[in-house]
């Protein structure tokens, strides 16, 4: 049975502010974020989703690793999955639930299964960020801003000669803003100075760039070289079985081979959704002759993000999809149909 699928996605999207010296790896994005590829993907803790319609319900999933983090004494934080070199099983390792609705409308079909990455090349803890030239570049400017202006500074200090007074309270005063600078990475925390200063060297030196600008380069970075390695490879071998907790008997089992693959401008890319399903269907009726049937699904898609907000999340998605359906294992005579849909949510 062949289906042409077709698809046109609308995501309401969400603003992060970014401002600080350091790089905040919590604030890093996926590619696509929000998009419909996104919940195919292996999440980093934890992710849920309802449906609607005649087999509606939900679905929660959490990988090995969330689920330790939930369960540890430290606060949980996107930034540990990411500069977490550990654990890279526990990362690959998705373990998922849900309920659904069954033919009579009752919320009681089971669902439990476990999705394992076999190639994960988007995992960003797998990737030394210290090693893009374009990311050092940038850090490398800001240091270098930071020093010379905090060095000035001291100079102008030091050149106070008729009040010690005066000189030893700004004295005090930037040992200690340094300090919290140091713990905090933040700019702000500098002496006003030291910030005009700094405004007045990066105006001179980076094409009357504004400060804000400068050090949100580091960050705007960052999420680019993070977006790109969200298009990579991701190979996940999935293993989904279901009950149906009302008629006690196994339902329906779903064994599914999954690769995902970006390509194109990072900003809007094509993603390629290759999938191989098994679809075993247990018998339920009790009958002498054994009633199971299984189903080979083959499917090929290309995803293209037509519309992003100013912060790369995808608005505006197409898909376009071909799916190949083969009868492995039938005892009875089924229908084949061939199906066209278009979805707009």
């Amino acid at each position: 049975m062949k289906k042409f699928l077709f698809f046109i996605t609308f995501i309401s999207p969400f603003k992060n502010n970014i401002y600080s010296q350091d790089i905040d790896v919590a604030k890093i994005s996926n590619t696509p974020v929000k998009s419909g590829l996104s919940y195919e993907a292996l999440t980093q803790f934890f992710q849920s989703s309802l449906s609607a319609g005649k087999n509606g319900g939900f679905d929660f999933k959490a990988t090995a690793f969330g689920i330790k983090k939930l369960f540890s004494k430290k606060d949980l934080q996107l930034s540990d999955y990411y500069l977490n070199k550990t654990n890279k099983a526990a990362r690959n390792l998705e373990i998922s639930f849900g309920a659904h609705k069954g033919n009579n409308g009752d919320l009681n079909i089971l669902l439990a299964g476990f999705k394992y990455a076999i190639i994960n090349h988007r995992s960003k803890s797998d990737h030394n960020f210290t090693d893009y030239p374009e990311l050092n570049k940038d850090l490398k400017n800001v240091n270098n801003v930071i020093s010379i202006a905090t060095s000035l500074y001291q100079t102008e200090i030091n050149s106070i000669k008729n009040n010690n007074n005066i000189k030893q309270t700004l004295q005090n005063q930037f040992d200690l803003s340094l300090k919290n600078y140091n713990s905090s990475q933040n700019v702000n925390t500098l002496p006003a100075r030291v910030q005009v200063i700094m405004d007045s060297i990066i105006d001179k030196n980076f094409n009357g760039q504004s400060t804000t600008d400068f050090f949100a380069r580091p960050q705007k970075t960052y999420d680019e070289i993070a977006k790109k390695i969200d298009t990579k490879d991701l190979l996940t071998f999935s293993f989904n079985p279901g009950y149906d907790s009302k008629n006690s008997h196994f339902d329906t089992t779903f064994f599914l081979l999954q690769y995902l693959k970006g390509f194109g401008d990072y900003k809007k890319p094509w993603n390629f959704d290759g999938q191989l399903k098994n679809q075993f269907s247990h018998d339920s009726t009790g009958a002498r002759k054994n009633l199971s049937r299984s189903i080979g699904i083959g499917s090929i898609g290309l995803n293209k993000i037509l519309i992003n907000d100013e912060k790369l999340n995808p608005i505006i998605e197409f898909e376009l999809a071909v799916e190949d359906d083969y009868i492995l294992m039938v005892r009875i005579k089924m229908k084949i149909k061939t199906n066209f849909f278009l979805i707009l949510f």
